[in-house]
């Protein structure tokens, strides 16, 4: 596989946000949207309240904090025990394309609910558009140039939701033979529920919205994903199914760390190295220093703004310019994405989504007024 684009990044809440833990059934689901996870998520806890004697009709299958899913497992006396190396790990995949176009059509086109406010927030967007006022190639752009580990969850490459390369799960499902992961869960004594959830009809709509460009933007954007788990990135062959590759026998990184072994820092991108380092350094000079050396690599502007708040309050103004015009690079290529400009919301603070333009427009305003006397 090319291995350039698998982006090796993994931190405490990459873990807490994928992990669905149900120690009674011995089961950890690496949560994937988009894949039938309210089913399997209310299935396991279907399972878990039947053996605890709970109504299964307060099952809220999205939540951690209630019911008996591990909420945090950092916080929990399975972490650091032996004990969690017992627990089945598995997860369930999807084709890239038809899952991409899912979550555009559940979470984006309809430009409502908090994964599309949170979505027009990172890009500076205004959360007030009108349905599919951004279109699907043009949303396919954005997220194109977006960190895989960023993304949203809905259309994240699949290999991040499951913790790959870090982790080794005992079964990776795939959802266009979920009778597979039928079976895989009633062996573990889960009987699977009648599907839950929205259906987007992603796999009859394929040729609605894919364009030459859009499927050359999810080939090039889910490359790991097509390669790990046995898809064709040709949309001509969308029902085909391959020998999935995701299985490399190699060391199980995840569980070595959560059952007491040191975090894995060695194995992380570069970048993500450089970003635990500096998180971790608490001498300032070193931390600016560290950022000094990282930042013209780093593609990931909400870490670059907080390196510049970072650099701010050390007073250390010539640094901050940098920040602020990779940060403002960065931004630009964003909004270089969409035809209709019009979009974004008005600019803010420096750092914030929109900041770098304001001062750009200002300058023009007052060149053009001075030309203009």
């Amino acid at each position: 596989m090319r291995e350039q684009w698998l982006r090796r990044v993994l931190s405490e809440k990459r873990v807490v946000q994928s992990f669905r833990c149900l120690p009674q059934l011995g089961l950890v689901y690496l949560t994937n949207a988009k894949t039938a996870s309210t089913t399997i998520k209310y299935s396991m806890l279907a399972a878990a309240a039947a053996r605890s004697g709970m109504e299964s009709q307060t099952i809220e299958a999205h939540r951690r904090d209630v019911g008996p899913f591990i909420e945090n497992i950092f916080r929990h006396p399975l972490f650091g025990s032996p004990e969690i190396r017992r627990m089945t790990v598995f997860s369930v995949v999807r084709n890239p394309f038809t899952r991409v176009l899912s979550g555009y059509l559940s979470k984006i086109a309809s430009a409502k609910g908090s994964t599309w406010r949170t979505f027009a927030e990172h890009f500076g967007i205004r959360p007030d558009l009108r349905r599919r006022t951004l279109g699907f190639t043009e949303f396919l752009r954005l997220i194109d140039r977006q960190p895989d580990d960023r993304i949203n969850a809905h259309f994240r490459p699949q290999y991040v939701n499951l913790l790959l390369p870090f982790s080794v799960p005992r079964f990776i499902g795939r959802l266009e033979q979920f009778d597979e992961t039928v079976r895989f869960l009633e062996q573990a004594g889960v009987a699977v529920a009648q599907r839950k959830g929205r259906s987007t009809r992603s796999a009859e709509r394929a040729t609605e919205f894919y364009t030459e460009e859009a499927e050359a933007l999810v080939a090039h954007k889910f490359a790991p994903d097509f390669e790990l788990f046995g898809y064709s990135p040709k949309l001509a062959e969308i029902g085909q199914l391959q020998a999935p590759k995701w299985n490399s026998g190699g060391p199980d990184l995840l569980m070595d760390w959560l059952s007491g072994g040191p975090f894995p820092v060695e194995s992380l991108d570069p970048q993500a190295r450089a970003h635990h380092e500096i998180q971790a350094e608490e001498d300032i000079d070193g931390k600016m220093a560290k950022i000094r050396d990282a930042y013209q690599s780093e593609d990931d502007w909400k870490h670059l703004a907080r390196y510049a708040k970072l650099a701010k309050r050390a007073g250390r103004p010539a640094l901050l310019r940098k920040l602020e015009k990779r940060i403002a690079m960065l931004r630009d290529g964003d909004r270089a994405c969409v035809q209709n400009r019009d979009i974004f919301t008005l600019p803010g603070p420096p750092g914030s989504p929109g900041a770098e333009s304001k001062s750009r427009k200002r300058k023009g305003r007052l060149q053009g007024a001075t030309q203009d006397g």
